[in-house]
């Protein structure tokens, strides 16, 4: 399968299916969130991404908790679907397949990244401007936004 081809198909399974996300989703991911992140870790290709995986999980985390809802349901639900799709047994392309079983996990993702990248930022500069902003998250966004993302 070509680069293209997966793109459309990745795309079209998340229009399918987005609509169908739930909070019951949103916290399923939340509590696989360890497993998210280890399965990620683990591939050279996601390795990368892990920071971004991180805010993505904070963010649903503050969602959820509602510390923080200046954020569209469909940003939330798309956020949750693409997590959801990584820890999914079966998807586009199997994950056991060695090298490109991760494949479609990484198309969906940046997919949805490009999506909501306007929405993480003014999350991050809500978390930047909360009082509750710890170094931890200023480390992590700073590598994927740079520094000036988190100025107080």
């Amino acid at each position: 399968m070509e680069n293209r081809e997966l793109l459309i198909r990745v795309e079209k399974w998340f229009r399918e299916n987005v609509g169908n996300m739930g909070i019951d989703d949103i916290d399923r991911v939340i509590e696989k969130s360890a497993a998210i992140l280890g399965k990620i870790s683990g591939n050279e290709k996601f390795r990368k991404e892990v920071e971004k995986v991180r805010v993505l999980l904070r963010m649903l985390r503050d969602y959820r908790t509602g510390e923080y809802r200046g954020v569209p349901w469909h940003t939330i639900a798309a956020i949750g679907l693409a997590l959801l799709y990584i820890l999914l047994p079966l998807d586009l392309i199997p994950d056991v397949l060695p090298v490109i079983g991760l494949t479609d996990d990484i198309a969906m993702f940046f997919l949805v990244w490009k999506m909501v990248n306007e929405d993480v930022r003014e999350y991050v500069r809500w978390k930047c401007g909360a009082d509750t902003i710890d170094n931890d998250f200023r480390e992590l966004i700073s590598g994927i936004f740079g520094e000036e993302e988190c100025i107080t």
